[in-house]
């Protein structure tokens, strides 16, 4: 699984920089038969969606 290479590069970025750990959140919307994903990380007071 490719995600967990880029959640991991991230997280080792972000602990040699001495900031906190990113905090992923996951929103999940539409009809149940064709859900619609959404992803927000948050890293240094920023918000990447």
């Amino acid at each position: 699984d490719e995600t967990g290479v880029y959640k991991n590069l991230l997280q080792e970025t972000a602990h040699r920089a001495g900031l906190n750990l990113p905090v992923y959140t996951t929103v999940r919307s539409g009809p149940g038969h064709m859900p619609v994903f959404s992803c927000t990380v948050e890293l240094a007071g920023m918000s990447f969606t």
